[in-house]
């Protein structure tokens, strides 16, 4: 399967059943048994006979998730099949076979089968299917569940953009009488749109800061769905931000510029 051998070596032809017992351990077994990192050449037990059942440690590996891609890693031992401890050997009921193909794996799948069955016909053989299947099919609940999340976040950050556009526009509309008279005792329009624009980024920042606290506070639950990324993603939250707060300034400065583009008596007069 490829897994890297990080010290010693890996089994050979030579570990068959008249070869002396051993094993390769990988490296969270290293970590809990063997803090200082040698392990290569010590020995240990598997099996809880009486008498031991000693086995020398030849390599490490590194560590793989075998109970899932999103389960913590455990300790794991490796022997050779025909090297297994007694007590895996009377209690394994199945076993698994891995093939490693060079074209598209689910083509072979019959001939892997008749393998297996021309060595053993009373064999049954069940579950044959990809990796990338297996895989998939161990993270189907998590991405179900992101996926549902996603719909809800975008349908969120919609209203969110609506909501905050909405609420720009009607908060520069309500000035308009006092931006024509900004403009009358003569203020120039770029020191309006100014105003107006330092006064929605202000707003907007406020409500930022708090989302970005909140969704700190919230993220913390969504570790167990994720597999090697945090949930405390700096990009996102940058991106996020800068798009409420180029909202916020599109928001008002639209209706900013037209209310300063208009001559302030007429601007006073309807109001």
């Amino acid at each position: 399967m490829r897994i890297p051998i990080l010290a010693g070596r890996a089994f050979t032809d030579r570990d068959n059943a008249d070869a002396p017992e051993v094993v390769i351990v990988n490296e969270t077994f290293v970590k809990t048994h063997f803090p200082d990192g040698r392990a290569v050449g010590k020995r240990m037990e598997i099996g809880l006979t009486n008498p031991p059942e000693w086995r020398e440690i030849v390599g490490v590996a590194r560590d793989v998730r075998n109970l899932g891609i999103d389960q913590a890693v455990t300790v794991q031992v490796y022997s050779p099949y025909y090297k297994s401890p007694s007590t895996v050997q009377t209690q394994a009921t199945t076993f698994s076979v891995i093939v490693r193909t060079d074209g598209e794996p689910a083509r072979i799948a019959q001939a892997v089968r008749q393998k297996i069955l021309e060595a053993d016909n009373a064999q049954p053989v069940w579950q044959v299917q990809t990796m990338e299947t297996t895989i998939n099919e161990s993270l189907a609940k998590e991405r179900f569940t992101l996926f549902l999340m996603a719909i809800f976040a975008s349908v969120a950050f919609l209203l969110a953009i609506i909501g905050l556009s909405g609420v720009m526009s009607y908060t520069v509309a309500q000035r308009t009488r006092e931006i024509g008279i900004r403009l009358a005792v003569g203020a120039q329009p770029s020191e309006v749109l100014w105003m107006i624009l330092r006064h929605s980024l202000l707003l907007v920042s406020a409500g930022i800061i708090g989302g970005i606290v909140g969704a700190i506070v919230v993220t913390s639950s969504l570790r167990q769905l994720l597999f090697n990324t945090s949930p405390y993603d700096p990009a996102t939250f940058i991106v996020i931000a800068l798009v409420f707060l180029l909202t916020a300034a599109i928001s008002g400065l639209i209706p900013a510029r037209r209310a300063a583009s208009i001559d302030p008596a007429i601007t006073l007069r309807a109001d």
